[in-house]
């Protein structure tokens, strides 16, 4: 553990780590902080203590964030933090603002930034698409006069909270997808007072602190960051103690989010959770607690998953999550809307049945036909041809081509599946060419679990029936077909092959 979330985080030189398999924190040219696991190759690796005054600043301040995170001090504070699993909405008998403002204050955020951040504009390229690979991390500190000052402690502890924050967003990839954070860490210095009824508070500090920067915009320095780190997403986090119209807000889907040292009432203890919560925004997670005026039908992230740990209309009651309320918790959904998972060479393995996988034989499939052809059902344990790739189009909709068999991909064919049957109905095959009958959505489930819906046929989804499939058989086995709704047979894990 590192204080209070489950990572043993190593420090390696940069360069020298024998294998990423865990979420890492990447500093200048000296260190990188990974999560490595007990009887890795990585856990064995001798312990790198380096002197710090042979690093880098970078790796300074990354080392003094890592030291502090794994000091008795930091562990109590985590142990002791103030409203621990309190919902974001329901600090408000104690004067406590939720992490993101109501939609009206929203709205004069966006007015006043002009924009500089927010989503980017139709056509450019997506700044935090999805939290996955590579992730540039602009951490900004901005000071001023007198009280707006930070102090060398509270720097460290700003990027100790960052680098917390992160590692636990991180770990939740899992170590088949590892996410690696690139750090840039800048101090800016202010001359100007605080003016805390002015009309636009955050533009008062962030355009002086962009052009001591040398940036015209926070958009700049962004794509500067992602260009120089060579990463494929980036972002920019600003703390200040100015007035701010609220205390932590995001722009979904867009570059940049702003916290106050304060941290409101919930304080700097909790930055690491407001600043893991923001990111979520950043990368399309939304807001799940029934202040936010959330709802079950809009859709959010790369796979455009409805938002259902929504606290007003979750089916069954929701569950805790980093959305929701100041815990480290997930529900089932946000990893789907941060698009955590993978899409190229994967395995599609049925709940119900264990180890019995979705199996494609494409032989034969070669041009399109009408009725399709080759062969869907089940494998036990997975091989060549029981590798897919989701191909994503931007609303969500997704198709899955069979590795083994280029351009084939799952057709499903659900006339007359109109009401649950035991045995299921329909017809899944192959199709070459990916046409309305090889689209589909996913439907998650509890518990990281998910179905796939077909979007030709409404409700009707992916059946397998992996009965006698006990071990591998060279044609494979059971029965893969539709059914109405959602039971066990239709819910399956998608991992990395």
């Amino acid at each position: 553990m590192t204080a209070d979330i489950p990572t043993t985080e190593k420090i390696f030189p940069m360069g020298s780590v024998p294998k990423i398999t865990g979420v890492c924190h990447h500093y200048g040219n000296s260190i990188t902080i990974c999560d490595v696991g007990p009887g890795t190759e990585q856990g064995k690796a001798p312990e790198f203590k380096p002197e710090p005054a042979k690093l880098d600043d970078a790796g300074r301040i990354g080392m003094a964030a890592f030291n502090l995170r794994h000091s008795e001090a930091f562990r109590a504070a985590k142990e002791n933090r103030p409203y621990d699993n309190v919902g974001w909405d329901k600090g408000a008998d104690d004067g406590l603002l939720p992490p993101n403002p109501p939609e009206d204050i929203k709205q004069q955020l966006v007015k006043a930034s002009g924009l500089a951040g927010a989503a980017p504009a139709a056509g450019a390229t997506p700044t935090s698409q999805r939290l996955t690979g590579k992730v540039a991390v602009g951490v900004v500190i901005v000071s001023g006069p007198g009280n707006l000052a930070f102090s060398a402690a509270e720097i460290t502890k700003v990027h100790a909270e960052v680098q917390h924050g992160l590692s636990w967003l991180g770990c939740q990839a899992g170590v088949a997808a590892p996410v690696q954070f690139f750090h840039d860490n800048q101090e800016v210095t202010l001359t100007l007072p605080d003016d805390p009824n002015g009309n636009d508070k955050e533009g008062y500090w962030r355009n002086p602190a962009m052009q001591k920067l040398g940036y015209p915009n926070v958009n700049a320095y962004a794509e500067h960051l992602r260009t120089t780190l060579n990463t494929d997403w980036t972002y920019v986090a600003f703390f200040m103690k100015y007035s701010q119209t609220h205390f932590a807000y995001a722009y979904m889907g867009g570059a940049y989010l702003c916290m106050q040292y304060a941290n409101d009432g919930w304080g700097p203890d909790n930055i690491d959770r407001v600043f893991a919560h923001e990111t979520g925004h950043i990368f399309n997670a939304p807001d799940e607690y029934s202040g936010a005026n959330c709802n079950c039908t809009s859709t959010y992230g790369i796979y455009g998953v409805k938002n259902l740990n929504c606290e007003t209309c979750a089916p069954g009651g929701s569950v805790d999550c980093i959305m929701k309320g100041n815990s480290w918790a997930m529900c089932a959904y946000t990893p789907w809307h941060l698009g955590y998972l993978d899409v190229s060479n994967v395995n599609i393995a049925s709940v119900q049945f264990s180890n019995v996988y979705l199996r494609m034989d494409g032989n034969g499939v070669t041009s399109p036909t009408g009725p399709g052809g080759g062969t869907v059902n089940c494998q036990y344990t997975a091989g060549p041809w029981e590798k897919f790739n989701i191909h994503l189009n931007s609303d969500g909709v997704f198709s899955l081509e069979s590795v083994q068999f280029p351009d084939v991909y799952l057709r499903m064919d659900g006339n007359g599946v109109t009401s649950p049957t035991g045995p299921g109905g329909g017809t899944v095959n192959c199709q070459y060419t990916a046409g309305p009958w090889e689209k589909y959505r996913l439907a998650p489930q509890s518990s990281g679990k998910v179905a796939i819906a077909s979007v030709q046929f409404p409700n009707v989804y992916l059946r397998m029936d992996g009965s006698g499939v006990t071990s591998p058989t060279g044609p494979g086995g059971g029965t893969v077909n539709c059914q109405y709704g959602v039971g066990p047979w239709e819910q399956f894990v998608i991992s990395p092959a």
